[in-house]
């Protein structure tokens, strides 16, 4: 796809597969989670703590601890929860009462939607060192405004400006996540991939030829994974 770079990057069309999408330039996908996050420094569940705040004292939690504390079957019940005023979704409101009642009792923040976590940003700075590049080039989510950064700031630029896509220079890592996910996309080769996962803190799974956007919405995604991922 010659013009993958050009205005938006992220395949915000439910009907497109990521893999189908990114066909031609990237052979692997990894579906990240933005993190759950407990504040070391506080134990006030009133106000969302401020970024400086999340960078500081946040500790992530694990989605997978969180599925298996609430009794989830699948991660795309944890969304479910998290989204609580989207789509008619079968029992909906018991998911969001669920999650919202963990949530507070163990003092545990949900993570938001449309922007790489604190805690993860610099996750995405290691992978990038690691690969031995030295500058990335950040983007807006529809690709007006664009610019290449040194790696070692990254996580400064990403705190000042709303930064929807990273990708090295070269177009062989690509990290995207739309305005509305509670994950991001993470996509090279498998070898990069599995290379940059391991002893990492970003938690998720790989996508398959049926894997797209909203795929936690996909009545058969969800039966994939109560079998995959319990």
């Amino acid at each position: 796809m010659s013009n993958l770079f050009q205005g938006y990057i992220y395949p915000n069309n439910e009907k497109v597969k990521y893999l189908d999408y990114f066909r031609g330039c990237f052979d692997s996908v990894f579906v990240a989670f933005n993190p759950f996050f407990k504040m070391s420094n506080s134990k006030d569940n009133q106000d969302y703590p401020e970024p400086t705040e999340i960078t500081k004292f946040g500790e992530i939690v694990k989605w997978k601890s969180i599925k298996k504390d609430c009794a989830f079957k699948t991660y795309n019940e944890i969304i479910y929860g998290i989204r609580k005023y989207s789509r008619d979704i079968p029992n909906k409101e018991y998911f969001y009462k669920l999650l919202d009642y963990y949530c507070r009792k163990n003092y545990i923040w949900e993570p938001y939607d449309g922007t790489f976590c604190e805690l993860i940003q610099g996750e995405i700075k290691r992978i990038f060192e690691s690969n031995l590049y030295k500058t990335v080039i950040v983007q807006d989510e529809i690709g007006r405004e664009t610019e290449e950064i040194e790696t070692c700031s990254l996580e400064e630029s990403l705190a000042k400006n709303h930064i929807s896509n990273i990708y090295s220079k070269d177009k062989k890592i690509l990290f995207t996540i739309d305005w509305d996910s509670y994950y991001f996309l993470f996509c090279s080769s498998k070898e990069i991939i599995e290379k940059s996962l391991k002893d990492s803190c970003l938690e998720g799974f790989f996508s398959t030829d049926k894997i797209g956007h909203l795929w936690e919405f996909d009545s058969e995604i969800t039966e994939l994974y109560k079998i995959n991922h319990n």
